[in-house]
C-alpha cells in the first residue's frame, strides 16, 4: 500500500518500521565480497549508477525489508535481505581516490551478485 500524506502522522506515532520477514535465508554474510548488479531500470531503484558493477564487502546484514523499488511503483513490498556494502574509494574512482577512500551503501540482495 502506498504511504499518503494523510498516514504520516500515524506512521511517526506507531513507530512505523519497513522490517519484513524473508522466507528465504539470506545469501551473503559479513565478510562476503559481492558485486552490485548493472542494470538499466526505467522505475525507481536504490542502487546509485556509480556502484553498478563495482566489487565491494559485505560489512552487515540489517534483516529483511520491504522492497522499496517495487513498494515506489505500487507493485507490492516483496520483502529482500538488507546489507551494508563498503566499496573501496580506489575502486569505484580509480587512483584519484584517497587511500583511506571508502563508500558504505545499503544494498538489497537482488543488487548484488557473488563477486
Amino acid at each position: 500500500m502506498p504511504v499518503t500524506p494523510d498516514m504520516i502522522p500515524g506512521i511517526i506515532a506507531t513507530n512505523f518500521s519497513p522490517k519484513a520477514d524473508v522466507p528465504q535465508a539470506p545469501a551473503f554474510k559479513a565478510g562476503d565480497k559481492v558485486r552490485a548488479v548493472v542494470m538499466a531500470k526505467p522505475t525507481h531503484t536504490r542502487l546509485p549508477r556509480y556502484l553498478r558493477g563495482r566489487v565491494g564487502t559485505v560489512v552487515t546484514h540489517y534483516g529483511g525489508f520491504v522492497f522499496a523499488d517495487t513498494r515506489a511503483v505500487l507493485e507490492g513490498d516483496h520483502p529482500q535481505h538488507l546489507y551494508c556494502v563498503r566499496f573501496e574509494g580506489s575502486d569505484v574512482w580509480g587512483p584519484d581516490a584517497g587511500p583511506k577512500d571508502a563508500i558504505y551503501a545499503d544494498l538489497y540482495e537482488s543488487y548484488l551478485e557473488e563477486a
